[in-house]
């Protein structure tokens, strides 16, 4: 094969990898635009995911679902929120997928659905995430979304309790230790309340927590504040900004550098 053949080929292969990189590095561009844009016009921040979204950026699929969540800069759409976190997820957003499982915990957008919230906890949750590990083992604890599976929930609750987060660290080492006094005590009738009890701590820390208190999910599925007087507000996944978001580029909002609030 002559040189000019051989060259053919190689830009046959090289050329649209390049090209897709500068795609890439323009949809990161206009992610990192809007979320400078947050603060100081919602809106425009809502416009440039869309703009990102619709070409396939996923964190920015994930960003903009979270604002159809809450109505920010947008009318709420619930259900849409939902399909953008499985288009990101199937595109291999570990947030998107964690955010797909909330939504089908708290039946956001779509019907409720333990099992698939589940099922959806399992990758974001070995690879890493915190919040999804402490889930998935108050899930396991209490037999929702499947049979009830104590040793592995007391194994990922171990390692939600070995996580960045130390506030979360300390209540999955809190529930992991009170499961360890019921699987191995003689009288196995105790700690039959726990995973409820720190499952809507979870939720106040992962849906919507924030400021000086928690927001636990009532049984409707929205949040009741806990302090006092507060008035019942729907549970949102709330994703946590980085102090430098460009590190929120080609990745996940659960890279190890950054974290869930």
């Amino acid at each position: 094969m002559s040189s000019r053949a051989l060259l053919a080929v190689f830009l046959s292969f090289y050329l649209p990898a390049l090209v897709s990189a500068q795609d890439r590095n323009a949809l990161d561009a206009v992610f990192l635009r809007a979320s400078q844009l947050e603060s100081s016009d919602a809106a425009g921040a809502t416009r440039l995911y869309e703009q990102a979204a619709s070409q396939g950026h996923r964190l920015s699929m994930v960003m903009l679902g979270y604002r159809l969540l809450y109505g920010t800069g947008t009318a709420p759409d619930l259900p849409r929120a939902v399909s953008l976190f499985s288009t990101a997820a199937k595109a291999g957003s570990l947030d998107g997928q964690f955010l797909l499982a909330m939504c089908y915990l708290e039946g956001l957008g779509t019907t409720k659905n333990p099992t698939a919230a589940r099922e959806n906890l399992l990758e974001p949750a070995d690879k890493g995430n915190q919040y999804a590990q402490f889930t998935l083992g108050l899930m396991l604890q209490n037999g929702e979304g499947g049979p009830t599976r104590e040793a592995a929930a007391r194994r990922w609750l171990d390692r939600a309790a070995a996580g960045e987060n130390r506030e979360l660290a300390a209540r999955a080492a809190s529930v992991r230790d009170k499961l360890d006094v019921k699987l191995f005590s003689p009288d196995n009738s105790t700690g039959q309340a726990l995973t409820a009890l720190f499952f809507v701590s979870l939720l106040g820390l992962a849906l919507g927590g924030g400021g000086g208190g928690y927001n636990y999910p009532s049984s409707s599925g929205g949040n009741l504040n806990s302090g006092p007087g507060s008035a019942p507000q729907p549970a949102r996944p709330v994703p946590f900004y980085p102090s430098n978001p460009s590190r929120s580029v080609n990745g996940d909002l659960t890279d190890p550098n950054l974290r869930w609030k």
